[in-house]
C-alpha cells in the first residue's frame, strides 16, 4: 500500500512539484495551501506523513503542530526554506520527527522520510514492558512517562529516543549508533536532532543528571 504523504505548502507551484515528485517515487499526495484548513485535513484523514512549511496563510505551521497535538500520532517532517537553529529547536519541540530544508537535494530529502516512515512502522506495538529507575516510569505499553507518580508530557520523538537510551542503561550509545537504530539512516555528522532532543529530555527527567554526555563517544543513560 502507497504512503499517503499531506504536503501542506503556501506556494502552490512549489507544492505542485513536490507532489510530482513523491507521486513518481510511488506516494500518495494531498495538498492543502492554508495553515487553519490543515489542521481539519490532518485529523480528518490521518495521513502517513504529514509535510510542513512554517510560512502559511491562516496560521504557522508552529500553529498547526499546536493544534493536531494529541490527534494525530503519525509521521510530521517540516519541510521549511530556512535553516535556522531556533526554528528547529520549536519544531522539534512540539513534536516533528525530523526538520528538512527546502534547498537539500531531492534523493536526499526522500531518504529522510523515507527513513521517518520506517521507524514509524518500526515503533514498538502495544506491550507491558515498563522501565523503572527510581522516581522515573518508563511504559512502553501506553508510550509514556512518569515522574514521582506525575505525567510528564513527551513527544513522539523524545519518548522513542529515551526509550533507546533507557533499554541500554549503563551503556555508552554513540550517535551513530543512535541514528542507525530510530532513523534507519547513517549518522552525517551535522545533524543536531539528537543533541536538541536530549536538551529537552534532561528538562523532563528526575535529573538533568540521568542522561550523560560522554565526550567524543556519546550519551550515557543512567541506572542510578
Amino acid at each position: 500500500m502507497n504512503k499517503r504523504v499531506l504536503i501542506i505548502e503556501g506556494d502552490k507551484d512549489l507544492a505542485q512539484v513536490t507532489a510530482e515528485y513523491l507521486e513518481s517515487q510511488g506516494f500518495k499526495t494531498q495538498m492543502v495551501h492554508d495553515g487553519l484548513e490543515a489542521i481539519d485535513v490532518i485529523i480528518e484523514t490521518q495521513p502517513d506523513l504529514v509535510l510542513l512549511e512554517i510560512i502559511l496563510p491562516g496560521c504557522d505551521g508552529f500553529e498547526v503542530c499546536r493544534k493536531i497535538h494529541g490527534k494525530y500520532n503519525q509521521s510530521l517532517v517540516i519541510f521549511s526554506s530556512k535553516d535556522d537553529s531556533i526554528e528547529q529547536i520549536l519544531g522539534l519541540e512540539l513534536g516533528a520527527d525530523d526538520y528538512i530544508s527546502k534547498s537539500s537535494e531531492p534523493r536526499l530529502i526522500l531518504a529522510r522520510l523515507r527513513a521517518v516512515l520506517r521507524r514509524t512502522e518500526n515503533m514498538p506495538k502495544q506491550t507491558a514492558d515498563v522501565l523503572k529507575f527510581g522516581p522515573l516510569v518508563i511504559n512502553s505499553g501506553n508510550r509514556s512517562l512518569t515522574v514521582d507518580g506525575n505525567s510528564i508530557e513527551i513527544t513522539n520523538p523524545e519518548y522513542e529516543l529515551l526509550w533507546f537510551l533507557a533499554k541500554n542503561a549503563g551503556f555508552v550509545m554513540s550517535r551513530e549508533a543512535i541514528f542507525k537504530s530510530l532513523r534507519g539512516i547513517e549518522y552525517d555528522g551535522q545533524n543536531r536532532k539528537i543533541d536538541i532532543t536530549i536538551s529537552m529530555l534532561r528538562s523532563k527527567l528526575d535529573s538533568p543528571k540521568r542522561i550523560k554526555t560522554v565526550r567524543n563517544s556519546g550519551y550515557l543513560f543512567a541506572d542510578a
